[in-house]
């Protein structure tokens, strides 16, 4: 199962975006027909509904209807963390100068998650998580 990060979601709904929103809207597929098992968390979803109103201002009525796309689907897995992670997060992101917001991908460890699709290098970080860059 793969985690799949807010920036790469995002890409599909980016206009701007042609080669990598096109090569999202693939990945996509694959997890609709079950080629990938992919999951997100409440915190991908926020984000996601966040950056969706926000940086290319779709109307909240179209991204309230993209996370109840992601909730009402049997092809995505969803995952959320205990209160005690919140503790634990804050704690590995002070030893390992990480972001707090990155370092919630514990989450996925708590879920028994160990590869998360995104851009950005710091969970390589995370001992027991594999990053996979999907544009490399």
């Amino acid at each position: 199962m793969r985690f799949i990060d807010t920036s790469i979601i995002f890409y599909a709904f980016d206009r701007t975006q042609g080669r990598k929103r096109e090569q999202v809207k693939d990945f996509f597929k694959k997890i609709s027909i079950g080629e990938i098992e992919g999951c997100v968390s409440n915190k991908v979803l926020s984000e996601l509904y966040n950056a969706v109103t926000i940086k290319v201002k779709e109307k909240k009525e179209t991204a309230f209807t993209i996370i109840a796309g992601v909730l009402e689907s049997d092809s995505w897995k969803k995952i959320n963390y205990a209160a005690d992670t919140v503790v634990a997060v804050a704690q590995f992101s002070e030893r390992f100068e990480v972001p707090f917001w990155d370092a919630l991908a514990q989450t996925m460890l708590e879920n028994r998650v160990r590869e998360i699709v995104s851009e950005d290098e710091i969970f390589s970080k995370i001992l027991g998580i594999r990053a996979l860059n999907p544009f490399r």
